[in-house]
């Protein structure tokens, strides 16, 4: 597996019908490799490199017994698959896109 990191390009559009901002990929900002449960990360940009060795909480909604929904709160530490998974899927969040190539 391997996820590529983007900057996000923000953009102001004022002209004819178009109006607000326009995002889309920018710079590149770097890789991380797993390959035979070794993770390999090569990445530039400080900010990705500092979030990616913190741990990443998400909110997983779940069913209990009785059918009712809940929300239960999960923290992956930095080096786990799970964690660079649920980055990948909520890095908008800090200005990055990610591309996961399987």
């Amino acid at each position: 597996m391997e996820i590529k990191f983007y900057e996000i390009k923000r953009r102001d559009v004022t002209e004819g019908l178009m109006k607000g901002v326009v995002e889309s990929k920018g710079a590149s900002k770097g890789c991380v490799k797993v390959k035979s449960g070794k993770l390999y990360i090569k990445i530039k940009d400080k900010n990705l490199k500092k979030i990616l060795n913190q741990p990443y909480t998400v909110r997983v909604r779940e069913k209990d017994k009785d059918g009712k929904l809940f929300l239960r709160t999960v923290v992956h530490q930095p080096g786990e698959l799970e964690h660079l998974k649920a980055f990948a899927s909520g890095c908008w969040q800090f200005g990055y896109l990610a591309k996961i190539k399987r």
